[in-house]
């Protein structure tokens, strides 16, 4: 019986801080109220640090769904949590949603988060972010792949060439990259790198 009201009190203490967390100095502590689905989200990330139990599809969805409106505290709270237990969370859903937030910190620390993790995904996610008009968003996400090794790198940059929908900038952004890992001094034209690379990836 002692045993589990210590562990309420330290649940308690660990909701009591986090909410604390939420709200700015000299305000009433309470999680901030920015619309239901955002509150909901955020309860969600509460309860889920002391809920051993799989996130379900529905609480997924939700915070998903709450994530591009969320404070960037909150969204990076939850980016972190669901980075830190990946086997119990839909995280491509969460990432996603993120890439979407309204605050370039939580974008930019999704994208971190689904390039360490890689797989084809997370891939395929954030090359439609590059895709975006968010150029600052597209030019981090580049950065991740180029620091990849040349022969994983360089096929990924080559298909930011191909991308119908990928800006100019980025498109020579990429291309950038492309000649540094290289030493290829090319034009950003898809063709001519993908010919250049096929005869020349053996040497990497």
């Amino acid at each position: 019986m002692a045993r589990c009201g210590k562990t309420l009190a330290a649940l308690m203490l660990v909701f009591a801080f986090l909410v604390a967390s939420c709200s700015p100095a000299g305000e009433e502590t309470r999680v901030p109220s920015i619309g239901d689905a955002v509150t909901a989200a955020e309860r969600l990330y509460v309860l889920a640090l002391a809920d051993p139990s799989p996130w379900d599809g529905e609480k997924v969805n939700r915070i998903g769904r709450a994530m591009p409106g969320l404070p960037a505290e909150i969204a990076c709270r939850i980016l972190w949590f669901t980075a830190s237990v990946p086997s119990r969370i839909d995280d491509v859903t969460i990432y996603t949603a993120a890439l979407q937030s309204q605050s370039e910190t939580v974008r930019k620390h999704a994208a971190a988060l689904m390039l360490a993790k890689g797989g084809e995904d997370n891939r395929r996610m954030l090359m439609g972010a590059v895709a975006s008009p968010d150029a600052g968003l597209a030019e981090y996400i580049l950065e991740g792949i180029a620091q990849r090794h040349i022969t994983e790198a360089a096929p990924e940059l080559i298909q930011v060439l191909f991308h119908p929908h990928v800006i100019p900038q980025v498109k020579e952004t990429a291309a950038q990259h492309l000649r540094r890992l290289t030493g290829a001094n090319l034009r950003a034209d898809p063709l001519v790198w993908r010919e250049w690379w096929d005869e020349n990836r053996h040497l990497f």
